[in-house]
């Protein structure tokens, strides 16, 4: 909605960033990434354009305060702050049971898929 999507992700021992029982930095930082994508994914299908491909330039800022459990959900929020044409500064958060567990600024580039990834027709 507007500038802000939310996502829900619910932690299994099966996910490639779970390990003893936890969820690690890297699955944490994905997330974000990965809620931000879904974001400006739906802006531009909202606007009448396709999801293009995007990446990250740059993480700033980062906070990482507490590993989540397997078996807990995490809801990460992601917030854009500045969309000059292709380039995103998003500011992202992860809580868990109502408590801050991450943060950062995301500074993303999206970007046209090349033509050698596109599909023939």
């Amino acid at each position: 909605e507007g500038n802000n999507t939310i996502t829900w992700l619910t932690i299994s021992e099966k996910n490639l960033f779970s390990d003893n029982g936890e969820f690690y930095e890297g699955g944490i930082i994905e997330n974000i990434a990965q809620t931000i994508a879904a974001g400006a994914g739906y802006r531009l299908l909202q606007n009448g354009g396709e999801p293009k491909m995007g990446v990250i330039a740059s993480i700033r800022k980062l906070a990482i305060h507490k590993r989540p459990k397997v078996g807990s959900t995490i809801l990460t929020k992601a917030e854009l702050i500045t969309d000059i044409g292709s380039a995103l500064v998003v500011k992202g958060t992860v809580t868990c049971n109502g408590e801050n567990i991450a943060s950062c600024q995301m500074n993303v580039f999206i970007i046209d898929q090349p033509d050698t990834l596109k599909k023939e027709a």
